[in-house]
């Protein structure tokens, strides 16, 4: 399923899988907002999520600094960091598992 979004800056096409998991539909609802910046500590059961979005990321669709750090201390830091400093950030840990809802607008 190909979804036209087209907006004042511009206009892409999303490639939906017809079938999702929980996991993969958070990774897709976190390619949707494209945030600036997402520390990632990768750990059960948020794994696939991290995974998936790393793939937008190496793949171009999303213009994300994509920070792999050593624990979810240092995720959330690199995230206040990044968001005191005006970026949109994303959170890829355990809590990432609850959704889209860690994605936050730092300004």
């Amino acid at each position: 399923m190909a979804v036209r979004i087209t907006g004042s800056q511009k206009s892409t096409t999303l490639e939906i899988p017809r079938s999702l998991n929980g996991a993969n539909a958070v990774a897709q609802a976190m390619r949707q907002t494209n945030p600036h910046v997402v520390a990632a500590y990768p750990i059960t059961p948020s794994t696939i999520i991290v995974e998936a979005f790393s793939q937008f990321v190496a793949n171009g669709e999303v213009d994300t600094e994509f920070v792999a750090v050593e624990s979810e201390h240092s995720a959330m830091s690199a995230c206040v960091g990044a968001a005191a400093a005006g970026g949109q950030t994303g959170e890829g840990e355990e809590r990432a598992a609850q959704g889209p809802t860690n994605v936050a607008n730092g300004s």
